[in-house]
């Protein structure tokens, strides 16, 4: 590795003549992960015969030098990449000149805004002024004859929209005057740098490229940088028949790396980030009795040291291949390019891309836990046609916001229960019938126990015009020791599963229930156990 370093350091220094033009560029294709992205900017250029130095200008805040690569498509051969701050003799005057003409205008939109909003409390001083008279006058006019109730009745109700239109366009223009300070603000701190002390200077990726004849070639060249994240964003939108579930994957994409993103293909990935580059390791695992400490005096103190061959032996990590319009699982990651061309802005604001839609058909039911939450909730069963990761999920019934829910990660094929509300049209409650304590010399229970009887009533009751099915959870204990004895347990009717999903004493009812139907379950057992044992409330 350091020869390669030498090598290429040598190269540089020896093509130190060869002809730098910086050429203009366009971003391409980003690639959004959980903490930063990786840019992809493309240019096309005529190269004479002979050793070039390309360079294409980036304006990202933060880029990582080491994750800079390039390809020149052409004839030649690529000596190297790397990112630079190349000084220059001038500031860029175009880019500033730019610059101060849009601060310009959005300062001009600035004073516009203002002077709007300045109008519009006039107007609301207005509308203080005239209940002041009022309050004044319409005392004066009732010592001598009873007020027009028409005329009250359109007094006030030119009063509230007054102030309700008032209010609504303070809010509206306040909010745009915040978003465009802070746009200003922005570009100031980058006309200041532009602008600012020191030797001027432009960040360039300069590529070296040895062509073999003159001709036209694309450069591509791609790079990490900071200030960009994404998170999964659900929609899951049920119609009023409740025959569908339409789950829609929201990408929402928070960006400031000082670069816009203008009609560029772009995926979004969940690749974890690199935590560096030591693996786990284990230290034998001593069994002993405890000894006194040896002295340390003239102990040789071990230092664990790796061989060049060691290091190398260790494998490299390989690209992952880019998704496709569908989800894509490579080796480490989820994957997820978009079909269409997006732009994403920077500024400090989400910006939402939809990802993909699923139209997923499931078993709509209710599920009840009434021992934790007495609340029926309508869930669609169904299976994951794609890679589902953690986020968020948002849920709308016949267009109507229900709530907000989360979706855990799974992969593609697992079932599950996508949380939809809770039906308040199903009423759910859970009592208890019998709960008696007493001693026993007899039978099967020996001397000095306390048997005490315990029994459940889960009350299920439909109030809605249509049949439902109703999943109810509930469980008897389970003892882990002979001092604690469970016996005679009985269920009125019989669950439906018992030891739901390998869960030991976790009993699943189906219950159907016809419009302005009711049901009960029944759970009875007996817990024995030895009086010294202080068991917690049942």
């Amino acid at each position: 590795m350091r020869i390669l370093m030498w090598w290429m350091a040598g190269m540089w220094a020896l093509t130190g003549s060869a002809t730098a033009a910086v050429v203009p560029s366009k971003i391409r294709e980003v690639t959004v992960f959980t903490d930063h992205a990786r840019v992809v900017r493309t240019a096309e250029i005529e190269l004479d015969t002979g050793m070039n130095r390309i360079q294409l200008e980036v304006t990202a805040f933060q880029v990582d030098p080491d994750t800079v690569t390039a390809r020149v498509f052409g004839a030649g051969e690529l000596y190297g990449v790397q990112y630079r701050q190349v000084p220059v003799e001038t500031a860029p005057t175009e880019k500033i000149r730019i610059l101060e003409e849009r601060l310009r205008e959005m300062q001009r939109q600035l004073r516009g805004l203002t002077d709007r909003r300045a109008a519009v409390d006039k107007q609301k001083t207005f509308l203080d002024s005239f209940i002041d008279f009022a309050e004044v006058q319409v005392p004066r006019e009732m010592q001598t004859r009873l007020p027009d109730v028409a005329a009250l009745e359109s007094t006030l109700s030119f009063l509230d929209r007054g102030y309700s239109q008032a209010d609504e366009r303070l809010q509206a223009l306040d909010a745009d005057i915040e978003a465009l300070k802070r746009e200003i603000e922005r570009l100031e701190r980058e006309l200041a740098a532009l602008q600012g002390r020191g030797a001027p200077s432009l960040k360039v990726l300069e590529i070296l490229f040895d062509s073999h004849r003159r001709q036209k070639v694309r450069v591509e060249a791609a790079y990490q940088v900071a200030g960009a994240r994404w998170q999964p964003l659900y929609r899951a939108a049920v119609p009023e028949s409740a025959a569908t579930v339409a789950l829609t994957l929201m990408a929402d994409i928070h960006q400031k790396s000082d670069e816009d993103w203008e009609n560029v293909s772009l995926t979004v990935s969940n690749a974890p980030p690199a935590t560096g580059g030591r693996l786990p390791d284990l230290d034998p695992w001593i069994v002993d009795v405890p000894r006194p400490p040896e002295p340390l005096a003239g102990r040789p103190l071990a230092v664990a040291k790796q061989t060049d061959a060691q290091m190398a032996a260790v494998p490299t990590e390989a690209a992952a291949p880019m998704a496709g319009a569908e989800a894509h699982r490579s080796l480490l990651a989820v994957h997820y390019t978009l079909a269409q061309a997006v732009t994403v802005p920077s500024r400090d604001q989400e910006t939402l891309v939809p990802v993909f839609t699923r139209s997923l058909a499931g078993d709509f039911r209710h599920l009840t836990v009434p021992k934790r939450d007495p609340r029926a909730h309508f869930i669609c069963r169904t299976r994951a046609d794609t890679e589902l990761l953690p986020g968020p999920l948002h849920v709308y019934f016949d267009g109507r916001f229900l709530g907000k829910h989360r979706i855990e990660p799974m992969r593609a094929g697992r079932v599950f229960d996508l949380n939809l509300g809770v039906n308040r049209g199903v009423l759910v409650r859970r009592e208890k019938i019998v709960d008696r304590i007493r001693e026993t010399f007899f039978g099967r229970i020996e001397r000095d126990m306390v048997v005490r009887e315990i029994a459940y009533r889960m009350v299920l009751e439909n109030t809605t015009d249509r049949p439902v099915v109703v999943d109810v959870l509930d469980h008897v204990p389970v003892s882990r020791t002979d001092r604690i004895r469970i016996e005679d347990v009985k269920y009125a009717p019989e669950p439906t599963v018992r030891d739901d999903q390998g869960r030991e004493g976790v009993l699943r009812w189906e219950r159907s229930l016809v419009p302005g139907g009711k049901d009960q379950i029944e759970v009875r057992f007996t817990v024995a156990h030895t009086k010294d044992v202080n068991l917690p409330d049942f």
